[in-house]
Order: C-alpha cells, then structure tokens, then sequence
C-alpha cells in the first residue's frame, strides 16, 4: 500500500500564485462568497457535494446531467423527471459528484459559491488546473483511494445495471475528444453545477467569471464536455465557450445519446482572453 500512495501515482495539487490572487480578489457579488475547498475536512465540502448531486441528479423540477443521467439509466432524460428521483438514483449521483471532487481537490481544483445570508453553497466547479495530472493518467491506485473515501451506491433493480460499462465507453470517449481539442495547457471544467434552486440568480454567471479569471491568470484555454443542446447554449452565451465537436454515445442496447438530433457529448473550449466576464 506504502508504493501504491506513492507521488509517482498520487496526485498533487497544482496552483498558481496569480490563480492563488484571483481568488483573493474576486468579487462574487453582495450576496456570493468564493471559497476554494482543499479538502474533504473543509467546512463546505458536503454542501459542495450534495449540491452538485442534486444538480446533476435531476428533480420534478430540473433537468438532470444527460451524460451522467444516460450513463445511469441507459436512456435519454433531456426534461425534468417525471417522478421523483429514488434513494438508489440520489446516492449513485452523489457518489459521482463525491468521486470527482476528491479528483479535483487532489489536483487543487475545487471551488464553491456560498450565500451570505444562509451559508449554504449554490454553485460550484470542479476543475483539473493547468499543469497538473490529467484524468487520463489518473491512476488505478488513485481510483481505489478515492473510492475507498465514498459510500458505495446501491444498484437499482430496475435498471440493466450495466452503468459501469457505459462510464467506461464515455470516459473513453471523453479522453478522446479532450486531447483532441486541447493538447496543450489549458483549464479543465470536470463538472459545473448550479442548485436548482439558485438558478436565474446569477449564481452561474458569477461560477463562469470567476472561471475566466483563474484561466485568463495563467494565459490558458478553457475546456469542457456539455451535453444535449441546452448545456452548449448556456457555455456558448454566458462563458463565450465554442462547440468544436459533436459524439453521438452510443454502446449496447442502450439509447444512443444522438449528435444529431439530441447534440450528443460536446467537446468546447474557450480561447484565453476571450469571451464574457
């Protein structure tokens, strides 16, 4: 075990003194507070990760991730649920968010939006910063400490439980078009999420500003995977992010996640310098 936690396998944490002075000084209005989470211990770290579960997970009022969703059931959910989601949905997303969270904290990536007044987190992003491991040389011992760290979700009975299979082929996919579109140093959005709740607040806009600014710092690109048509118009208008690439997903008898009909995985980059802030 000493060998497997070694620094050749484990991560570390890469932040830039100028990224270190965004956050020092970054505005996120009269109402919002910008936090970096270091660690599982911070205050805000489960209000981080239920946050972004809930956002990802979806609700009778929300849409859910498409990708994350596809991955789940195997099927599309492109609107709200049509009931609420169960207790076998709920902690497999959480489980999700939690996994990608200790991903970026290890790299010194993880950041909350927290309301003033309630203390509560609205928003957050996790990201892979420039010069740091990246996703794809992510190694087996580090999967297995990070998921040594969460609750295993329990498998629904209603589904094919083939979801592993189906993270396999979008991880795969995802790799593909990653290094495609950004083989150079460049900040990577790993996941984004509003509170459902939080939404038309500005909650996001202050999330993508404060994006613009940790990249712009270091003089590096943006990029991130969107799904369906929704998501790529909201990075297209608000973070001034281009579409560069359209997959359709598409394993086994599930549904296939369609480029054309439904947009499928969107591979977009935002150039440095550019774009709203």
């Amino acid at each position: 075990m000493g060998a497997c936690l070694s620094s050749r396998v484990m991560p570390t944490v890469v932040r830039s003194p100028a990224a270190i002075d965004v956050l020092s000084n970054f505005d996120a209005g009269s109402k919002l507070e910008a936090h970096y989470i270091d660690s599982d211990q911070h205050t805000h770290w489960n209000g981080t990760v239920d946050m972004l579960a809930r956002a990802f997970c979806g609700s009778t009022t929300s849409a859910p991730c498409p990708i994350l969703s596809w991955v789940y059931t195997g099927t599309l959910q492109l609107g709200p649920l049509a009931s609420a989601p169960n207790e076998e949905r709920v902690e497999w997303f959480k489980y999700m968010q939690g996994f990608c969270a200790h991903t970026c904290v290890g790299r010194g990536g993880l950041y909350a939006l927290v309301d003033k007044g309630t203390g509560k987190v609205v928003a957050a992003t996790g990201v892979i910063p420039p010069g740091a491991r990246s996703l794809s040389q992510q190694s087996l011992c580090e999967m297995i400490a990070v998921d040594g760290k969460l609750k295993r979700p329990k498998h629904d009975k209603a589904l094919d439980g083939k979801w592993m299979a189906r993270n396999a082929y979008l991880t795969k996919t995802m790799n593909s078009v990653h290094h495609e579109l950004a083989p150079g140093d460049h900040l990577y959005i790993l996941m984004f999420g509003v509170d459902p709740a939080a939404q038309g607040t500005g909650a996001a806009g202050a999330l993508l500003s404060l994006l613009h600014k940790l990249a712009d710092a270091d003089g590096v690109p943006i990029y991130l995977e969107s799904g369906a048509k929704k998501g790529p118009g909201f990075f297209a208008k608000k973070g001034g992010f281009q579409p560069m690439k359209r997959v359709t997903l598409s394993l086994g008898k599930a549904e296939a996640f369609d480029a054309t009909n439904d947009g499928g995985l969107v591979g977009m980059v935002r150039s440095a310098g550019t774009g709203p802030h």
